[in-house]
Order: structure tokens, then C-alpha cells, then sequence
């Protein structure tokens, strides 16, 4: 043990870089962000595109009565 911490290094010795400012950070994920999505198969983005207009279209839609019994006899079995 006393051979193990004789050749590791010091906390001295050990510089971190600097953090970016915010506004960096902020800018860099973005710009990964969009290289993500263009790197993305037009399938999955199409997909994508697909389910965001099918869950739109669900949260404008009404719940009618037939669903609220549909649900009660599913919780009851």
C-alpha cells in the first residue's frame, strides 16, 4: 500500500479546465442538439413527426361517454 500511494499523483498536480460561461454551454448544446436531429434517419424523424400530430390531435379530442364506461368495466375485471 505504501508503494501505491508513494506513485500517484498529487492533488497539486492536477489542473481542471476552466468551466464555460453559461452562454457558451447554452450555445454548444444547441448546436449539438441540431446536429442530433439532422444526423437523425428521415424514417425516425418522419415517425417522430407522426406521433406529435397523432398526440396532438388525442389531447384536442373529447373524451366521450362510451370511453368513461369502456375504462369503469376495465377496472372493475
Amino acid at each position: 500500500m505504501k508503494e501505491l500511494a508513494s506513485t500517484s499523483t498529487s492533488p497539486e498536480a492536477i489542473t481542471l479546465p476552466e468551466p464555460f460561461a453559461k452562454e457558451e454551454q447554452q450555445r454548444i448544446l444547441a448546436e449539438l442538439r441540431a446536429v442530433a436531429w439532422a444526423e437523425r434517419l428521415r424514417g425516425e424523424r418522419d415517425r417522430d413527426a407522426e406521433f406529435e400530430a397523432r398526440l396532438e390531435k388525442l389531447e384536442g379530442k373529447e373524451t366521450n361517454p362510451q370511453d368513461y364506461l369502456m375504462a369503469q368495466r376495465m377496472e372493475v375485471d
